[in-house]
């Protein structure tokens, strides 16, 4: 998370879905990944929503 600190300051959300701290180029890991962020984009989708409020 390190390299992105100074841009998520910035940014008007932030989606850092947890899938811990496995890494792989295995089809499970992508899998796994791909839940993750769905699961956390569901969870944000109210702020996400507020962001395009007019």
């Amino acid at each position: 998370m390190h390299r992105v600190d100074a841009d998520a300051k910035m940014a008007d959300g932030l989606l850092k879905p947890d899938f811990g701290y496995w890494v792989s180029l295995s089809r499970e890991f992508r899998e796994r990944a791909i839940d993750a962020g769905y699961r956390e984009t569901l969870a944000q989708a109210g702020a996400l929503r507020a962001l395009h409020a007019v």
